[in-house]
């Protein structure tokens, strides 16, 4: 029995020797080639990270917001709400517009001049001011009331 055991136990020790001597360097190079596939992984995704980062960085600005100024309007009257939303009903398609793309020109035909007329059955004039377009567009303007023509 202890003769068996002691063959089977040489046995084992012969195997193992002889399966490290022949597949000792396959087992290396697969070991090696993990790791260098693990550090080619990780600098592709620091290099994707950076491109990224670098697309942000130089992608066209939007704009992000309309803000609009009212001058020479009560404020604290129903009028200057109905005008803020009708001026921002007209101006929402600006907000998510490459601010490169945006004509100063284009804000001025739509606003300067144009006629509102509220549910209060009364109309006013916008006359455009000024505009700073960047990522917050800021439009200000004068609403003038007018006088029904009957």
């Amino acid at each position: 029995m202890k003769r068996c055991l002691a063959f089977f136990l040489l046995g084992f020790i012969a195997g193992c020797i002889s399966l490290n001597l022949f597949l000792g360097n396959q087992i290396d190079r697969l070991y090696w080639e993990k790791e260098e596939l693990r550090v080619r992984l990780f600098e592709s995704n620091e290099r994707l990270r950076k491109l990224e980062e670098q697309l942000q960085t130089h992608r066209n600005p939007t704009v992000n917001d309309v803000q609009i100024e009212l001058e020479d309007v009560d404020k604290n009257s129903f009028m200057e709400l109905s005008l803020r939303e009708e001026l921002g009903a007209i101006t929402r398609d600006l907000v998510g517009e490459e601010i490169a793309e945006i004509s100063p020109h284009l804000i001025r035909r739509l606003l300067d001049g144009r006629q509102i007329h509220l549910e209060e059955s009364s109309t006013y004039e916008i006359k455009l001011n000024w505009v700073i377009i960047d990522e917050k567009t800021v439009i200000n303007v004068s609403a003038s009331h007018l006088e029904p023509s009957d």
